[in-house]
């Protein structure tokens, strides 16, 4: 595998700054219009108790809105938004909770209606382990099933790593389980990252 090739690009809410990073970096290159296209944005779970963060915390769905517009302009039809949100303390607004909860607060349905995409809670279906060696992970059935994953993080810092990036995103893929493990004081979480 060759050196990763890393874009910076001013998002001026259009598709076409996005457009201008993923045409930089390649990141198209081996998608195909047949291919099964998995969008894995950064939504943490909330509790309603409290103010929804409008910046910083998730992944906006303005930004995944403009990533849906540049699939489905690449040919993509096939086009699933995931996500594991851990719901907080229970608490439901109506009878939403967790992952449903927050796409529904962020807008996320807009996205299923006007784009035929499907939103996926990686909760509601089954999960599979994967072995790391001397630990395994238990990830959602369908995030491995995908043929595509596009995974769209927020740029955060960890109290257990230096920065978390990208890859911690992916950890919204993996059951509570396994999540806890990861969230181990003895072992730093740049160990899960570089396992993953």
């Amino acid at each position: 595998m060759g050196k990763p090739i890393v874009s910076l690009i001013k998002y001026d809410s259009s598709p076409e700054s996005l457009f201008k990073a993923l045409q930089e970096s390649n990141a198209f290159e081996k998608l195909q219009a047949n291919h099964q296209v998995l969008i894995k944005p950064n939504l943490v779970g909330w509790d309603p108790a409290y103010p929804l963060a409008p910046y910083g915390v998730y992944t906006t769905s303005r930004l995944v809105e403009d990533m849906v517009i540049l699939l489905k302009e690449y040919g993509i039809s096939n086009i699933t938004i995931g996500e594991g949100s851990v719901p907080r303390c229970g608490k439901k607004v109506g009878k939403l909770k967790g992952t449903k909860l927050i796409f529904s607060a962020l807008g996320y349905k807009h996205l299923q209606k006007t784009y035929d995409v499907k939103l996926l809670d990686f909760f509601e279906g089954p999960f599979q382990a994967v072995n790391f060696g001397d630990f395994s992970l238990n990830f959602a059935e369908s995030a491995l099933g995908a043929d595509f994953v596009i995974n769209m993080p927020v740029l955060k810092t960890h109290n257990q790593a230096i920065l978390s990036l990208g890859l911690k995103n992916l950890k919204g893929c993996i059951d509570l389980k396994s999540r806890r493990f990861c969230h181990n004081e003895n072992i730093p979480l740049d160990f899960f990252t570089l396992c993953m």
